[in-house]
């Protein structure tokens, strides 16, 4: 578990001390994260440039709508509007990649992060 603590070289906290595999899991999102802000930042170098693009915006409505139909209405979505949020969205599944090998989950899981199956 982590906090954030700008005094800190990547900007967080551990909060477990004796975690045997923390240091490495923090370099490794911190090296993801990196790679992740200037992927989105090459392509969508400004807020209004997230907003404007109409494939992301269309990309982000459809695991919110047709995805997580059960889901769509909670506050915690993210707007998309501003190149932290892309960020922040395409962080998370990047990131569960060491997890899910190290527990033997299928790697499929990765590709579709925030998806589901429709049963009809």
């Amino acid at each position: 578990m982590v906090v954030p603590d700008s005094s800190s070289p990547h900007g967080l906290k551990l909060m477990i001390k004796d975690y045997p595999y923390d240091v490495n899991g923090l370099e490794i999102w911190f090296v993801i994260k990196t790679w992740v802000t200037e992927y989105c930042t090459f392509y969508n170098p400004s807020n209004e440039a997230v907003k404007q693009d109409a494939e992301l915006q269309s990309w982000c409505s459809e695991i919110k709508n047709k995805g997580h139909d059960d889901l769509k209405t909670q506050l915690w979505w993210p707007k998309m509007n501003t190149t932290a949020d892309l960020i922040r969205t395409c962080t998370i599944p990047i990131r569960r990649l060491p997890h899910q090998q190290t527990n033997g989950q299928p790697l499929v899981h990765v590709g579709t992060g925030h998806r589901r199956v429709q049963r009809t």
